[in-house]
């Protein structure tokens, strides 16, 4: 007895959702997936400590290695000049400044150092030409050029300072060059004359020319605004400090010094 087409198509609907799916294979299981930190876990080698980095043209050590002083004492004592060598290396040693020994000059009491250096650069800010002068008078240049000039001079003009002018260093002669009067600081490598400021690219700032002059007086200029700066500044850093309008011999150049007075007094004019 043939079943009617209706029929068929009835009961196969009548029947259960999961009978009339197919089974499908179940996957085989594949290879186990890497954590997503299993590569960054791994540790790396640590790099080895290397020197510090500067700013540009700033060096960090001075004469590495070991000093060789020269064996004449001039007038000075074996122990004068061993404690002002051993001020020296204190002071220095852990300063920006290229500087190499030079034999000591004269003795107590007159003019000349126990324990005098040439300076090339400090802070890496050349000296032009290169200074004689004592080791304390060497270290206050080295905390007002890195505290207070290269910060102004990158404040005011956008550049460093690549080189300062040597006017005067160690001299062996009176205040203001003088036929009589007190001994200058110089003649104890004691005192640092500076008459011009070269900066990176070439541009200079003169004392003599840039300190006056309409711009100036107005507030314009930015060389002499810099000038100005840096010249109240190191009034922190020495006990003296003159230059233009102090006197008829400081007109063209600033003059610092470390001279010794009573109860702490300064010159800052």
């Amino acid at each position: 007895m043939k079943v009617p087409a209706t029929l068929i198509l009835l009961a196969v609907m009548a029947l259960p959702a999961s009978a009339s799916e197919i089974p499908l294979p179940r996957p085989k299981p594949g290879l186990p997936a890497l954590e997503p930190l299993a590569v960054a876990m791994v540790p790396l080698p640590r790099k080895k400590p290397g020197a510090p980095v500067a700013e540009e043209g700033e060096p960090f050590t001075t004469n590495p290695g070991r000093i060789d002083w020269p064996d004449n004492l001039a007038s000075w004592s074996k122990k004068e000049v061993g404690a002002a060598r051993a001020e020296c290396v204190a002071l220095l040693g852990e300063l920006a400044v290229d500087w190499s020994p030079v034999a000591p000059i004269g003795g107590p009491g007159r003019c000349g150092m126990a324990a005098p250096i040439e300076v090339r650069s400090i802070a890496g800010t050349d000296i032009k030409p290169p200074a004689n002068l004592n080791c304390r008078t060497v270290a206050a240049l080295h905390h007002w050029i890195a505290t207070e000039l290269q910060p102004a001079a990158k404040k005011k003009l956008g550049v460093r300072v690549a080189s300062i002018r040597n006017a005067s260093s160690y001299a062996c002669r009176r205040r203001n060059n003088s036929r009589s009067g007190k001994i200058s600081e110089h003649a104890f490598g004691n005192a640092f004359d500076m008459s011009d400021f070269e900066f990176a690219g070439g541009k200079q700032a003169s004392v003599a020319g840039d300190w006056r002059g309409l711009f100036q007086f107005a507030g314009l200029s930015k060389r002499g605004g810099f000038l100005r700066e840096i010249r109240q500044a190191a009034c922190k850093h020495f006990t003296t400090v003159l230059g233009p309008g102090s006197d008829s011999s400081h007109g063209d150049h600033f003059h610092v010094d470390l001279a010794k007075r009573r109860s702490g007094y300064r010159i800052c004019k």
